[in-house]
């Protein structure tokens, strides 16, 4: 069992105190403003699974369309025998999905 002396050696690489209490006050403050710049994460409301990729609705335009919209968003996924990606457009206001488009790379080997 190891007893302390009272005194604690000071480690430099570990904020404490008024120090730490600042780097916090920066985390809390940077998650927040990103919060208002990306706004919050809606719910999520895949319902068609396509390749890995999960689809807010039936793909009905393609991929390039997608990339090309106003407003869209991609992700990539993977399996062991292929890699896709997937893509989602906005509304105008973006605030909701409203079409869906994927494509996939099967020329990996499993």
């Amino acid at each position: 069992m190891r007893k302390h002396s009272g005194h604690e050696q000071h480690d430099p690489k570990r904020a404490s105190g008024p120090r730490r209490r600042f780097l916090g006050t920066i985390g809390a403050s940077a998650l927040a403003t990103s919060a208002v710049l990306f706004g919050s994460p809606e719910r999520a409301s895949a319902t068609y699974n396509i390749g890995c990729c999960h689809l807010s609705f039936v793909p009905s335009v393609s991929y390039s369309t997608c990339i090309n919209s106003p407003r869209y968003y991609t992700w990539y996924c993977s399996t062991s025998t292929r890699t896709c990606g997937c893509c989602e457009v906005k509304n105008s206001s973006g605030t909701a999905n409203v079409k869906s488009a994927y494509y996939c790379d099967s020329s990996r080997s499993a």
